[in-house]
């Protein structure tokens, strides 16, 4: 993958920010020249972070196997170069090795699953009998729709651990892939406030 994220301006501002640096080390400078400096960093930061996004966007909109680049990606960013074990899949006495294959076998599980429980409650369940079994609710909660700065708030506040929860995933990695991230996180938040559903799994406490 071609690095195209580093334009004029950000090696121009790089250069600046070494200058800045290098005077701060060398120089007893006022606290409105200190402060500036570490305004000046932070903005660089921001910039490459958003160089970052942008440049990823472009490579996994441009691929075929966007799930693959993805990983890749992730990989580059947090210095893991190990390669992802070899995945089979046995279905109906039928060995598929295709990564893609096996995505699309797990997708077509999930969804019959669904339509089977649909029609189970449609089944028990009758139209004309679901508004007695809704309770109606006489106080109601309003929320406003997080934004992508709260979600990054929230997570670079949490604690740098190994641990890790049901989805295998620790704290310090979340935070280095958080460029990544922090849209689809920003939506699945929104979309529970929406829907007025979180996941039956993140209410447990291990």
């Amino acid at each position: 993958m071609i690095n195209t994220r580093i334009t004029k301006g950000i090696i121009k501002s790089r250069n600046k920010l070494r200058l800045l640096c290098h005077t701060k080390r060398s120089t007893d400078l006022s606290k409105r020249s200190l402060k500036y400096i570490q305004n000046y960093h932070k903005i660089y930061r921001k910039v490459i972070a958003e160089a970052k996004i942008r440049e990823a966007d472009k490579i996994i909109l441009s691929t075929t196997n966007k799930n693959k680049t993805f990983r890749k990606i992730i990989n580059k960013e947090t210095g893991n170069s190990q390669q992802a074990p070899n995945i089979t899949l046995n279905s109906q006495d039928k060995i598929i090795t295709n990564p893609q294959m096996i995505a699309e076998k797990f997708n077509s599980y999930f969804i019959d699953i669904i339509e089977d429980l649909l029609s189970q409650t449609s089944k028990h369940c009758p139209q004309q009998n679901l508004k007695t079994q809704i309770k109606e609710c006489l106080e109601t909660m309003f929320i406003a729709p997080v934004t992508a700065a709260e979600v990054i708030r929230v997570i670079k506040d949490l604690k740098n651990t190994s641990s890790v929860g049901f989805d295998k995933t620790p704290t310090f990695l979340v935070k280095q892939c958080l460029c990544y991230l922090i849209k689809p996180l920003v939506h699945i938040c929104n979309i529970s406030f929406q829907t007025g559903t979180f996941p039956d799994v993140l209410k447990r406490q291990e």
